[in-house]
């Protein structure tokens, strides 16, 4: 049996994030865990939040579905140089490369579109270095089969 659609697309958008070049960020995990290990300076977490569906119109067809997925970008400010302290900075620079990573590619088959709906939300991290996490909460539009829910193709 296949995965569903919501477990491939978290996949498919951890892939995404993980091909070269590298982001920024060597720490990129399918977790909710706002953990870091103590000589990381960023991290990437992935997880689903939710998914409006509606049912498909005959039998044997396909449900279509708005899924929310969100990528946490949690950044350590640099200690010095450039940027020492900027915790806001250092996150920025994350949410952008993923960002435009994201924007580049291409939707995989029954994905009608990948960052609908795209909201961002910033909160600080706990721990003696500044840390931020800015958080891109997107939509994405896809169709499943009626009977597994696997992506529709």
């Amino acid at each position: 049996m296949s995965n569903t659609a919501f477990l491939a697309i978290t996949q498919y958008v951890e892939a995404l994030l993980r091909q070269a070049p590298a982001l920024a960020a060597g720490d990129i995990e399918r977790s909710k865990e706002r953990r870091m290990a103590l000589e990381s300076q960023a991290a990437l977490r992935i997880y689903p939040l939710n998914a409006d569906g509606r049912a498909a119109a005959v039998r044997g067809g396909f449900h279509t579905f708005s899924f929310d997925l969100a990528v946490e970008c949690l950044a350590r400010a640099p200690v010095d140089g450039t940027g020492a302290g900027d915790a806001e900075a250092a996150a920025d620079a994350l949410l952008q490369a993923v960002w435009a990573r994201l924007a580049a590619a291409a939707p995989p088959d029954g994905v009608h579109s990948l960052l609908n709906r795209p909201r961002l939300t910033w909160a600080p991290g706990d721990g003696e270095v500044p840390l931020l996490v800015a958080t891109l909460i997107f939509g994405v539009d896809l169709s499943t089969h009626n009977q597994t829910l696997a992506l529709w193709s």
